[in-house]
């Protein structure tokens, strides 16, 4: 559900400031859906710092941003695992104090 009202929110409303003042990208200029992947030069790279600092080397850099599309991909998996069991069972078990 996350996700769907994320893909649907920026159509109607677009937060005001920046994404990412390095950049100079402003939340307005990113267009919607798949076309927002043209705006920075790694996917999910906003110019924000990486535990609070700037990350100079761009083999470190694009191995990180691999391993955030990783994590995020992994967590995809793991929701629709948790829907897959929850929908023949009606609820989802992850563990002995579950109900």
């Amino acid at each position: 559900m996350a996700a769907f009202v994320g893909y649907l929110a920026p159509e109607v409303y677009k937060f005001p400031g920046y994404l990412s003042k390095h950049d100079g990208i402003k939340f307005e200029d990113v267009p919607n859906g798949l076309n927002a992947l043209t705006v920075s030069g790694f996917a999910g790279d906003f110019g924000w710092p990486y535990f609070g600092r700037q990350i100079q080397d761009p083999a470190e850099k694009a191995s990180k941003l691999n391993m955030e599309l990783q994590n995020g991909r992994a967590a995809m998996f793991g929701i629709m695992g948790l829907l897959m069991q929850g929908a023949p069972t009606a609820g989802v078990f992850i563990g002995p104090f579950a109900e």
